[in-house]
């Protein structure tokens, strides 16, 4: 492991009483000379592991080739707490990130500015899926570090799965204009909106998108198509308790993909909110409310199971 040398990752500032920290982010990027172990040096170009015990730390771990991409952080080590910027994926290799020893861990990701956009947590540019989540023998957690949001981009085709409990504050905003799948697949208690603002978020658990209640809904931009705007995936047999309000231009013509789909059951309130055309929703079973708020607007349910009434039914409506 680095040492860990404060006066090396930080910059005290002293102004009269005040005391101002200001953090410095690296990027660190992945060898695997030696073996899979991230808290190896020698797997790291320079010697310097991304990530640290600070629980301020911002660095980006970048991982460029193709090398041991079964990747363990050893949880024990580092007494089940470890802090990063951001993970950047940009090697067209599959890559697992997980925890390799008994000992449960928790990955704290505080953000960094990755391809341009702040705030960033996770990036897949390429034509593979990156995986984050538990192993045989470590369970991992990952935590939200920043307040303001949690951003997600896949760049490429390849998706990001996170098979990892996710909490924390501050929400997630899934973005880039790949068509890589985000699969959120545990139980997560993060707090904060989820926004879909561009292509496709799957969900296989029941609180995948987090808590649910005031200030912790889902958001979905409509404009055109899931490769321009936002799409949610609920899987078959997962029922989702989660307010979703839709916004944006809405579709600009043609059949394009359902900003709704899948096979499962969104047992929370619907809302259609300043879309100036109309959207299509399709597969699932919404029995919770739907309604429309502001000008007249058309939906398309697309083998959809619709329990309730809609409110404010002032558009047109089309069943398939």
């Amino acid at each position: 492991m680095k040492p860990r040398f404060p006066f090396l990752r930080s910059l005290l500032l002293t102004t009269g009483s005040s005391l101002l920290a200001v953090s410095s982010a690296s990027a660190q990027s992945w060898s695997g000379a030696t073996d899979g172990d991230w808290l190896t040096t020698t797997n790291w170009t320079g010697g310097t592991e991304a990530g640290s015990t600070t629980s301020t730390d911002t660095d980006i771990a970048v991982f460029d080739v193709n090398t041991n991409n079964t990747i363990g952080i050893n949880m024990a080590t580092v007494a089940g707490n470890y802090y990063l910027g951001a993970i950047d994926n940009t090697n067209a290799t599959a890559r697992i990130i997980q925890n390799t020893e008994g000992t449960t861990g928790v990955l704290t990701l505080n953000g960094a500015t990755v391809n341009g956009v702040a705030n960033t947590i996770f990036r897949n540019s390429t034509a593979t899926l990156m995986t984050i989540g538990n192993s045989a023998s470590g369970t991992l957690g990952l935590a939200l570090g920043n307040a303001t949001t949690n951003v997600i981009q896949t760049t490429g085709t390849g998706g990001i799965t996170i098979n990892s409990i996710i909490s924390g504050v501050g929400g997630i905003t899934r973005q880039g204009g790949g068509s890589g799948v985000l699969t959120l697949a545990a139980n997560n208690s993060y707090i904060g909106v989820t926004a879909i603002n561009t292509g496709n978020v799957t969900v296989s658990h029941a609180n995948a998108l987090g808590a649910t209640g005031l200030g912790n809904n889902s958001t979905i931009a409509v404009t055109g198509t899931p490769a321009t705007g936002g799409q949610l995936t609920v899987n078959t047999g997962i029922t989702t308790a989660e307010n979703i309000t839709l916004t944006g231009g809405g579709e600009t013509g043609g059949q394009f993909n359902p900003a709704i789909t899948g096979a499962g059951t969104i047992s929370g309130d619907v809302t259609l909110s300043s879309m100036s055309t109309g959207v299509r929703l399709g597969g699932v079973t919404f029995a919770g409310k739907i309604t429309r708020t502001g000008t007249a607007r058309t939906i398309v349910f697309v083998a959809a199971t619709v329990n309730n009434a809609i409110d404010n039914l002032n558009g047109g409506l089309t069943l398939y």
